[in-house]
C-alpha cells in the first residue's frame, strides 16, 4: 500500500500543478461561455451553465444531512449531464458516452480519476468494472 501511495503522489503532484494552468479544454470553456450568456432567457442554457460553474459532479444522494464516504460521493455514482452538454457538437458525442457511467477506471478517460478510483475505491470499482465486462 505504501508503494501505491508514493506512486500516486509522484504522479498527481505535477498534474495538480499543471491543472491550474490548463483547466478544461478550450472547446468546453467556449461552450460554457455560450451557455452562460444565454442562461437568462433559456432554461436548458441555465442548466448547462450551472453544470459548468459547479465543477466536477458529486453524488446528488450525498449531502451534509446524508454523508457518504469518498467513493460513493466522488467516484462510484452514475453521472448525468444536461441536455446541451450531450447535444453540443464540439464535444463530439463524448458526453453522451459518459452518461450514466462512473469515474471508475473502466469508465473514466480522466487520468486523475483513473488513479483515484484505483487507489482509494479499488474494491467498489472492481465490482462495477466486473459488471461492465459481463454487460459487454
Amino acid at each position: 500500500m505504501a508503494a501505491r501511495a508514493c506512486l500516486v503522489i509522484a504522479l498527481l503532484l505535477p498534474t495538480q500543478a499543471l491543472a491550474g494552468w490548463f483547466g478544461p479544454p478550450k472547446y468546453v470553456k467556449d461552450a460554457c461561455d455560450k451557455w452562460c450568456r444565454a442562461a437568462s432567457s433559456d432554461l436548458d442554457a441555465t442548466e448547462a451553465c450551472l453544470a459548468c460553474e459547479k465543477g466536477p459532479q458529486t453524488n446528488p444522494e450525498c449531502s451534509d444531512d446524508v454523508p457518504c464516504d469518498y467513493c460513493k460521493a466522488q467516484i462510484t455514482f452514475p453521472r448525468h449531464y444536461p441536455k446541451l452538454w450531450k447535444d453540443e457538437p464540439t464535444f463530439d458525442g463524448k458526453m453522451e458516452k459518459l452518461e450514466g457511467t462512473t469515474r471508475c477506471w473502466c469508465d473514466t478517460g480522466c487520468p486523475v480519476f483513473y488513479l483515484k478510483s484505483w487507489m482509494w475505491c479499488s474494491s467498489q470499482c472492481s465490482d462495477i468494472c466486473a459488471k461492465r465486462a459481463i454487460e459487454l
